[in-house]
């Protein structure tokens, strides 16, 4: 399949695979770590708010300091933990995010078993190069109306896509990645990347699914 990553640097399966686990950490939760509705729910009920917007700006800055926490507490320990923090710190942040953009879905009224729903969750994951994804699938515009009526194949042809782009995307990190070697100031600077980018796949998430519905 082509879709504008390097012809065979990962299989379909490794991409797959990435992407089930992440929507699946993501919407089921595990112990110690709430589910997309689970989350959804505390906002919906709370009174404070008075409109999906507020909800959702207030559920971006509170996982905005949980995925920059995670940055920092996955670099601190400098070049000894560094072979194993780059995958472990990555995959926490995707999943973190994901749960993010599925509980803004869910506050929006979608359900997490649709389709069409599931791949605006991975696309908003990508941030600003979902939009290659989806040329790549010859869709031009996005909304969860366009994607829920397209053939699952086509949609599983979406995902492949997107599981390239994130599996490529380890190397976009490597100055920060490298940065970790420095004890504590590498903390500080992945912990950074990591809220900055949860904020930029959180206002996607917005834009997809409270805007253009």
């Amino acid at each position: 399949m082509q879709d504008g990553t390097t012809p065979g640097s990962h299989d379909e399966g490794a991409a797959l695979k990435l992407v089930n686990f992440i929507i699946e950490r993501a919407t089921c939760g595990q112990p110690g770590f709430d589910s997309a509705e689970v989350i959804a729910r505390k906002y919906l009920d709370d009174k404070r708010f008075t409109s999906n917007e507020e909800r959702i700006d207030a559920l971006i800055g509170w996982e905005m300091s949980k995925n920059g926490g995670t940055g920092f507490l996955s670099g601190v320990g400098g070049m000894m933990t560094l072979p194993l923090a780059i995958p472990a710190a990555m995959l926490t942040s995707w999943v973190i995010q994901a749960r993010m953009i599925s509980a803004i879905a869910l506050i929006c009224g979608h359900k997490l078993n649709d389709e069409g729903v599931r791949t605006l969750v991975l696309l908003s994951l990508t941030g600003n190069v979902a939009a290659r994804a989806l040329k790549d699938a010859g869709i031009k515009a996005i909304s969860v109306a366009i994607l829920s009526a397209l053939p699952f194949q086509l949609l599983l042809n979406i995902n492949k896509s997107i599981g390239y782009r994130l599996l490529s995307r380890a190397g976009v990190r490597g100055l920060a990645l490298l940065a970790r070697a420095i004890p504590v100031l590498g903390g500080v600077v992945s912990g950074t990347v990591d809220l900055a980018l949860c904020r930029q796949v959180g206002m996607v998430a917005k834009h997809n699914f409270l805007v253009l519905k």
